[in-house]
C-alpha cells in the first residue's frame, strides 16, 4: 500500500496493513536502492540552489503535511516571500527540535556517503588496472560526452587532442580518452551520474569521475596550500 525511508529502513506496508522494514544498507549492498553516485553524494542539502526542500527537519503534526524550505540565497528568499503574500504557500517558523534532527539527520548522511566512497573508491595500487580493464569495453559511441549536462565547451577540448579519438576508427579509444576527460572535469563534475546512465557497455563513469575530481581537487588544494606560503 505504502512505502517509507525511517531510521534506516525501508518501512513497506502491505493491503492487509501488515508493516515490513528492510534495512537500507543491506539493499543497497545487494544493488537495491539509491544510484551508486548518490550513495556517494556529498552535497545531501543542495544549498547552491535558491531553496533547498525536503523533509528533514518536518515533525511531529506537520510530518507527511508539510516541507522544509532552507532559503539559500537573497533571489530565494524573495521568491519564498512572494509565495507567502500571494496565499500561495503557507509557511510558519520551524521548531528547534526539527532544526536539530536535519543538522542531525544531514551529518548522518554526509558520514554515510563517505563510507560508500571508502566502499567504491579504489586504491592507488588496484585502480590503474581496474580502469583499463573498464575503458577497454569503451565503443566510443560518446554517450557519456552527450549526457553530461556541465560538458558545453564552445570547441571539445577532447577533440582538439591528437589522436582525434573520436574520428579515428580505432576501437577501444585510446584509455587517454577518458582519463584527459577526468582532468578536464574535474573542477566541473556534479557527480549526476548520467554519464554511468547513458554507457551501453555499462562502465561505472559516475564513480571514475567521482574519485577523479575528488583527488584532483584535493591536488589543488595543496597546491593553493604551497603557494600561499
Amino acid at each position: 500500500m505504502k512505502e517509507e525511508i525511517a531510521k534506516g529502513n525501508l518501512i513497506l506496508e502491505t493491503n492487509d496493513h501488515q508493516a515490513k522494514g528492510l534495512k537500507i544498507d543491506d539493499l543497497e549492498e545487494q544493488g537495491y536502492g539509491r544510484r551508486s553516485n548518490c550513495r556517494r553524494c556529498e552535497v545531501k542539502i543542495p544549498r547552491m540552489a535558491d531553496l533547498a526542500f525536503g523533509s528533514w527537519g518536518v515533525v511531529g503534526p506537520d510530518v507527511r503535511k508539510a516541507t522544509f524550505v532552507e532559503v539559500c540565497t537573497k533571489a530565494g528568499a524573495q521568491l519564498l516571500e512572494g509565495a507567502i503574500r500571494d496565499g500561495t504557500l503557507i509557511a510558519k517558523d520551524p521548531s528547534s527540535q526539527g532544526i536539530g534532527l536535519r543538522e542531525k539527520t544531514e551529518q548522518a548522511m554526509l558520514k554515510l556517503g563517505a563510507q560508500w566512497q571508502a566502499h567504491d573508491f579504489l586504491t592507488p595500487e588496484a585502480k590503474n588496472e581496474f580502469w583499463l580493464k573498464q575503458f577497454a569495453k569503451c565503443i566510443k559511441c560518446l554517450g557519456c560526452v552527450n549526457a553530461c549536462p556541465v560538458c558545453v565547451c564552445d570547441e571539445c577540448k577532447l577533440e582538439s587532442k591528437e589522436p582525434l579519438w573520436f574520428e579515428s576508427g580505432e576501437l577501444p579509444p585510446s584509455p587517454k580518452l577518458q582519463f584527459t576527460r577526468a582532468a578536464h572535469m574535474a573542477n566541473d563534475c556534479v557527480n549526476c551520474g548520467q554519464c554511468e546512465d547513458a554507457c551501453p557497455v555499462e562502465i561505472p563513469l559516475s564513480t571514475f569521475f567521482q574519485q577523479s575530481s575528488k583527488e584532483f581537487g584535493e591536488l589543488f588544494a595543496r597546491f593553493d596550500e604551497l603557494t600561499s606560503i
